[in-house]
């Protein structure tokens, strides 16, 4: 049912970007990604109030889930790794791909509007995705008797449906790949969330520095190319 509500408000955000037309204003790349932003964070803030309120009525805590719980030196090595290891091609992926747009001197720049788009998206996808798809999935197939393969597949699986079938409007090829490297990195972030004894805090560091650091320059890539 989580999986379903941050599926349609992703949905509905991409079904409400074309009415952007009827707004001049509102169709330079810096604020429709600015808008795309902050309309990520709201849907993953009543995405987590749903998470809390299914919580609160079985009694349970987001703290079991590993929320603000300490992890050993090695939750926190591989949680680096991993982030290394997806931002890293995506830099340099998005340098070569983004130099011949109009626009592409922002996604380097320092600026306010790089560096506030990169905190609301880093931290709202990095705490509460990592809640849902580790946290409160993991626990729960871990309650249900599933071993740690079972539980790693699974995360991964719904991480990569979650965010890639609103990217199916860009066609089927587009959505199928985002859906499998989201996949596999939803699989490595359950990976650091076993090594982490189960805490979530280094998956949210590794998840913030991913998408603070690439997604910004994906959003402004995307709509500059338009």
């Amino acid at each position: 049912m989580l999986v379903c509500v941050v599926v349609g408000l992703n949905l509905v955000a991409i079904v409400l970007l074309p009415f952007r037309s009827g707004f001049p204003a509102l169709r330079t790349p810096n604020v429709l990604t600015t808008l795309f932003a902050t309309g990520s964070i709201v849907g993953e803030a009543l995405m987590l109030l749903v998470l809390w309120r299914i919580l609160r009525q079985k009694n349970d805590s987001l703290g079991r889930l590993g929320l603000w719980k300490s992890s050993p030196s090695i939750g926190w090595s591989v949680a680096l790794l991993v982030a290394a290891l997806s931002v890293v091609p995506g830099v340099r992926g998005l340098h070569n791909g983004a130099l011949h747009l109009a626009y592409s001197k922002i996604l380097f720049e320092p600026s306010f509007f790089h560096i506030s788009v990169a905190l609301i998206l880093g931290c709202g996808a990095g705490f509460c995705e990592e809640i849902l798809f580790r946290g409160y999935v993991m626990t729960r197939l871990s309650d249900a008797g599933y071993g740690a393969v079972v539980q790693v597949i699974a995360s991964g699986i719904l991480f990569g449906l979650a965010h890639g079938l609103y990217a199916l409007s860009s066609g089927v090829s587009v959505g199928l790949d985002i859906m499998s490297h989201t996949a596999l990195l939803g699989a490595l972030y359950a990976i650091t969330y076993l090594l982490s004894r189960r805490s979530l805090m280094p998956c949210i560091l590794a998840h913030f520095l991913n998408d603070a650091i690439v997604l910004p320059w994906v959003f402004l890539t995307m709509f500059s190319a338009r």
